[in-house]
């Protein structure tokens, strides 16, 4: 799950998986303001809780999308959704995907990750001009899990 760039209250989700279905889909959140429930006990428990509205909208992208994976990275860099690696119905993936949220439209990245990655984490930078930063955009990838032992190393590249 994802901010929705440019969109405080809008989260992106790609994928997942569901009953053992891995999924493929793109949906977008938009989360409404908090109910007026705060003076209202909530049903759940015995506290007072804010309940917000979210209204889920299934996304249909153009271009070639990603197959369907879970435990896969994803980050936001300006207008555009990337996914790195996962999980699919053959094993682990060391694909790389845009989705720019402008046009809706799926691109690949090439080349992708150096091996099959799952259950790591992604971070992009916008370029520093700094002696201690890259000075280029950059996507950052640490952890997960890999077919070979790994020392949970991060992967770095331009974007």
């Amino acid at each position: 799950m994802t901010q929705m760039p440019g969109e405080e209250d809008c989260v992106l989700v790609f994928g997942g998986s569901c009953n053992g279905m891995r999924l493929g889909d793109v949906h977008r959140a938009q989360l409404g303001r908090a109910a007026a429930a705060w003076d209202k006990p909530c049903k759940d428990c015995d506290d007072t809780c804010e309940a917000a509205t979210v209204e889920w909208t299934c996304q249909h992208p153009s271009g070639v999308q990603p197959c369907p994976r879970s435990a896969h990275a994803a980050a936001i860099f300006e207008e555009k959704l990337i996914i790195c690696g996962g999980e699919g119905e053959a094993g682990l993936l060391n694909d790389c995907h845009i989705l720019d949220t402008f046009t809706w439209t799926w691109s690949s990245i090439t080349p992708s990750l150096p091996y099959p990655l799952s259950n790591h984490t992604a971070v992009a930078l916008p370029g520093i001009i700094s002696s201690f930063c890259f000075s280029e955009p950059s996507l950052f990838l640490f952890g997960g899990r890999t077919l070979a032992p790994c020392s949970g190393e991060t992967l770095a590249g331009c974007l």
